[in-house]
C-alpha cells in the first residue's frame, strides 16, 4: 500500500540520520576529551527519554492517529540531533568542555529520545491497523527492513563525509529526519484507528500475554546496543587505529551488517512463512555466535563476521518480536502495545550503553561474556517456556 510505502521512506530518513552517529560516537567522545563511560550515558540518556515518552506516545496515537505522532517523532529527532551538533562544534571549538558540554549534549540527547519514541510506535501501529493477522509480520519485516536500509546507508555516507571533520556528518545527520516529516507531513493519510471509536484500554508490560516476549525483546536489545556501543571502542583498541579511521572501519562493518538485516528480512522473513517465536528462536541463536566472534576478535575480517552474524540476528528478531506483541492483543490495543515496543526499545538502549561502557571499562572480555549468558538463557526460554510454546501453535494454527 502506499501508505506503507511513506511510512517506511519517513522511517528509512529517520534511521540513516540515527545511524550516522554510531561510527562517530567513539572518535567524538574521544576528542571531546570525555570517557568510555560518559560516552554510554550520553546514549543512554537519549534512551531513558525514549522508554519513558514510548508508551505515552503509542496511547496518545491510539487517540489523536498515527500521523500526527510519527510526524513529531520525526522533526523531534532532527531537532535533537541539531542540538546536539551545534553543541558538539562549541566543543570542538574550544567553546565548551567539561561539565557544561556533557550537560548541553545531554539535552539534545533528551530531545532527540523523547520525541522520536513516537515515529515507531506510531508506525508499528499503523501497520497493524491495515493489515490482517496472515500479512503481519511480513509487514513487520519490511518495516525492520527500511531501518536496516537506514543504518546501512547512514554509517557509509557518515564514514565518506567524515573526512571532512566529525561536524559535517552530524549536521547532515539532523536534516535527514526533518526531510522525512515533510514527505510523511505531505503525502501520509491519518486513518481513524479502532482506539478512536472507544477509550483505549491501558496496557499493563505484566500483562500475561506479552510479558514474556517483552522479557525476550528486551535482552535481545540490550545485547545488541551492547555490541554497537563497544564495537569502535574494541576496534580502536585491538587494532590499534587512529580515530577516523575507526570512524571507517565501523562505518564498513555497519554497511555490511545492515545490508544484511536487509536481505534476511526481505529475502528470507517475507518469503518464508515462519511463526514469531521460530524467528526469535534462529535470531537469539545468530546473536549468541556473533557474541562469541567478538570475544575472540582480532582482525577486521573477524568484526565483519560477527556484524553480520549480530545482524543475522536483528533481521530475525525484529520482526518475530514486533509481531508477537501487535498479535497478542486485540486491535484497540495496538497502540498501547506499540508504545510499549518502543518503550522496550529505549530501555534497552538506556541499559546497554551503561552496561557495555562499564563492565568493557574494567575488562575488555566482559560485555561479550555477559553477552553469551544472556543470550544463552533467553534461547532457553523461547525453546522451553510452555507459554511460548502454545504461541506457536496458535500462530501455526492461524
Amino acid at each position: 500500500m502506499s501508505h506503507i510505502r511513506i511510512l517506511l521512506i519517513g522511517l528509512f530518513g529517520a534511521y540513516m540520520g540515527f545511524a550516522m552517529l554510531s561510527p562517530l560516537l567513539a572518535p567524538l567522545v574521544r576528542t571531546l576529551g570525555l570517557t568510555e563511560v560518559q560516552a554510554g550515558l550520553i546514549q543512554s540518556v537519549s534512551a531513558f527519554a525514549w522508554f519513558l515518552a514510548g508508551p505515552f506516545w503509542g496511547r496518545r496515537s491510539d487517540l489523536v492517529g498515527r500521523k500526527p505522532v510519527f510526524i513529531t517523532g520525526l522533526f523531534g529527532l532532527g531537532l535533537g540531533l541539531g542540538i546536539f551538533t551545534l553543541v558538539a562544534q562549541a566543543g570542538l571549538s574550544g567553546l565548551l568542555a567539561g561539565g557544561a558540554l556533557f550537560a548541553l549534549l545531554f539535552v539534545g540527547r533528551i530531545i532527540a529520545g523523547a520525541l522520536f519514541s513516537g515515529s515507531p510506535a506510531a508506525a508499528q501501529a499503523y501497520i497493524a491497523d491495515v493489515t490482517t493477522p496472515d500479512q503481519r509480520t511480513r509487514a513487520m519485516a519490511s518495516l525492520g527492513a527500511a531501518t536496516g536500509m537506514g543504518f546501512v546507508i547512514g554509517p557509509a555516507v557518515s564514514a565518506a563525509l567524515a573526512n571532512l571533520g566529525l561536524i559535517v556528518p552530524l549536521a547532515a545527520a539532523a536534516l535527514l529526519p526533518i526531510a522525512s516529516g515533510l514527505i510523511a507531513a505531505w503525502r501520509l493519510p491519518n486513518p481513524k484507528t479502532a482506539a478512536q471509536r472507544e477509550q483505549p484500554p491501558r496496557l499493563s508490560p505484566f500483562d500475561a500475554r506479552i510479558r514474556q516476549f517483552l522479557l525476550v525483546g528486551l535482552i535481545a536489545n540490550v545485547v545488541l546496543v551492547m555490541a554497537q556501543i563497544t564495537g569502535g571502542f574494541l576496534v580502536a583498541d585491538r587494532l590499534a587505529l587512529p580515530p577516523q579511521q575507526v570512524a571507517q572501519t565501523i562505518g564498513v562493518a555497519l554497511v555490511i551488517s545492515g545490508l544484511t538485516v536487509v536481505a534476511v528480512q526481505l529475502g528470507i522473513v517475507r518469503r518464508i512463512k515462519l511463526p514469531p517465536v521460530m524467528l526469535l528462536r534462529i535470531g537469539l541463536l545468530a546473536s549468541l555466535l556473533s557474541y562469541v566472534m567478538l570475544l575472540n576478535a582480532n582482525s577486521f575480517l573477524m568484526f565483519v563476521l560477527a556484524f553480520v552474524l549480530l545482524a543475522i540476528g536483528i533481521g530475525f528478531n525484529e520482526p518475530g518480536f514486533t509481531s508477537a506483541m501487535t498479535l497478542a492483543v486485540n486491535a484497540t490495543e495496538y497502540g498501547a502495545v506499540s508504545g510499549l515496543t518502543a518503550s522496550v526499545v529505549g530501555l534497552s538502549s538506556m541499559i546497554g550503553p551503561l552496561l557495555g561502557t562499564g563492565l568493557y571499562q574494567v575488562n575488555q572480555s566482559f560485555p561479550y561474556l555477559l553477552g553469551i549468558v544472556t543470550l544463552g538463557l533467553m534461547l532457553g526460554v523461547v525453546w522451553f517456556s510452555p507459554g511460548l510454546r502454545q504461541s506457536v501453535a496458535v500462530a501455526k494454527a492461524g
